[in-house]
């Protein structure tokens, strides 16, 4: 029997969430606000396996036991650090690593034919509430294609995501809403956000900067329409200046690059109203960011933007701390 395997068998390590194995070891007897002052599991890689680019709410300590050694990539204030945790010295490793808390980062055998058995100590205790995957622009785009193909209906997924970010904000109520459509499904969530709006009574409109669709987008536009919300095409004599909520719903995630005309004048007059009291929302990332690095030539300014199913890379490097006021994520059932 492979020696990962010994382990898995010997302390019962069960599949992890961000990737690995696992087992819970120790639970500190004291606690603050309900939550103990550490915790400590055993976790494992085996071979190609990693353990995916996350983000948790608690310091983190990690701590060598056997195997070929692991690099841990940390990514934090827009630096990228690599660990090197094992026992090999003169390659740089080290007995024990700390990633601090709020850290996004993700973890690899340095011998993708070996494993690395190790500990990690948390303080306070890990939590799932405090633990948020993040994945790159394909693997949503992957994850999204198989929960569909696992039976998922796209315009339900749609539906959930509009759904995620009217739950999000709790400012609806009084306030006239603009949603900003673009062409593609991040334009559909808006459509489908504008509907939720209109049938809970809110005053709601949509602008759109395209006068293309994407298949699920013009299913809920066309819901739009039998509702009888009213529709604008983006001109530069446009006026903002009546909306209390604008909703961006340009780009999505799967942009890079400058945004062209007319997303561009939109860009800029949505961040112009901004400056003059509007509310700004983001449905999944601010238009004109770039979803893996969140660098951008141009881009829309959010007081809140809604991240659906799991946190994106560019959500949280690049010019996202400037662009990006509060940052929540919702989950819509999609199978990673």
């Amino acid at each position: 029997m492979k020696r990962a395997e010994q382990l898995k068998q010997i302390y019962n390590l069960q599949p992890h969430e961000e990737g690995g194995y696992f087992t819970e070891v120790y639970t500190a007897p004291f606690e603050k606000d309900g939550r103990a002052l550490s915790g400590s599991i055993y976790f494992l890689l085996d071979r190609e396996e990693t353990s995916r680019f996350h983000r948790i709410d608690c310091d983190e300590v990690w701590y060598f036991h056997e195997g070929c050694g692991m690099m841990i990539t940390v990514l934090m204030d827009g630096s990228q650090k690599e660990l090197l945790l094992g026992s090999d010295l003169e390659r740089g490793d080290r007995a024990m690593v700390v990633v601090p808390k709020g850290s996004v980062f993700a973890a690899a055998n340095l011998d993708p034919q070996g494993y690395t058995f190790v500990s990690c100590m948390t303080t306070p205790k890990f939590s799932y509430d405090g633990f948020q995957l993040i994945v790159s622009v394909a693997e949503m785009r992957q994850a999204d294609a198989r929960t569909i193909a696992n039976g998922t209906p796209s315009t339900e997924l749609m539906r959930r995501a509009a759904q995620g970010i009217f739950d999000a904000y709790d400012g609806w109520m009084g306030h006239r809403t603009l949603v900003i459509c673009g062409s593609g499904n991040n334009g559909g969530d808006g459509y489908a956000l504008a509907e939720i709006l209109s049938t809970h009574g809110y005053p709601v409109e949509i602008l759109r900067v395209s006068n293309k669709f994407s298949e699920d987008g013009r299913y809920y536009y066309e819901k739009c329409r039998a509702l009888d919300v009213p529709v604008f095409t983006y001109k530069e004599t446009f006026d903002f200046s009546g909306y209390d909520i604008l909703v961006d719903c340009m780009l999505g995630t799967g942009f890079s690059g400058v945004p062209r005309e007319p997303v561009v004048g939109a860009i800029l007059r949505v961040n112009e109203a901004k400056e003059k009291g509007a509310f700004v929302i983001s449905a999944d990332i601010n238009s004109g960011m770039n979803g893996d690095t969140g660098e951008a030539e141009m881009a829309v300014k959010s007081d809140l933007t809604v991240s659906i199913g799991y946190l994106k890379h560019g959500l949280l490097q690049g010019k996202a701390k400037e662009l990006i006021g509060r940052l929540v994520n919702v989950e819509i059932g999609i199978e990673l």
